[in-house]
């Protein structure tokens, strides 16, 4: 479980950093000048500051964390996809930050859930150990897609796939949960 759950954890942050790290490519391929689409960029890590907690709040409150978590990554994996379009980069950073990578703390919950509060230390380290196995290689990954195609968006299709693997993880969590 706890690998699953890091699956999950792993996906979730690589996309956002491939995010931040090509998306100004993409606004810069797009017409912005390198300061604005950086400027662009950071407003999805702005607005995540407080982003996390209310989403986690959400779901808490509604008790529908899977729910929360489907709606925000689906979100997610669609404004990077329309992060094409530059003209609303804006937006499509502000619902990112948002919306997309919010369910930060539902992820983390599930390692709670994965093992026993005896073992919790010797699980979070598992858990992180396999988390910076998928997590580190994932930038390189985006880059050698982006070398091969020298299509500034690619890289950002890559982040959008991750999202919807962090929400295939989430199901694989609760299906070996559940055996």
């Amino acid at each position: 479980l706890l690998l699953i759950a890091s699956l999950s954890w792993a996906a979730l942050n690589a996309a956002y950093v491939i995010y931040l790290s090509f998306g100004p490519r993409v606004l810069v391929a797009g017409g912005y000048s390198e300061l604005s689409a950086a400027a662009t960029i950071s407003l999805t890590s702005w607005v995540t500051l407080a982003s996390g907690a209310l989403c986690g709040q959400v779901a808490d409150r509604t008790g529908r964390s899977d729910l929360v978590l489907y709606v925000c990554l689906a979100v997610g994996a669609l404004s990077l996809l329309a992060f094409q379009a530059t003209a609303y980069a804006t937006a499509w950073s502000l619902i990112f930050g948002l919306i997309g990578v919010a369910p930060a703390g539902i992820i983390m919950a599930l390692t709670g859930e994965a093992v026993a509060k005896e073992r919790r230390a010797f699980g979070i380290g598992v858990f992180l150990s396999s988390y910076y196995l998928i997590v580190a290689p994932a930038p390189a990954i985006a880059g050698r897609l982006f070398d091969i195609t020298h299509w500034a968006f690619g890289p950002i299709l890559f982040a959008a796939a991750l999202m919807l693997l962090t929400g295939v993880a989430n199901v694989a969590f609760r299906l070996a949960q559940r055996l």
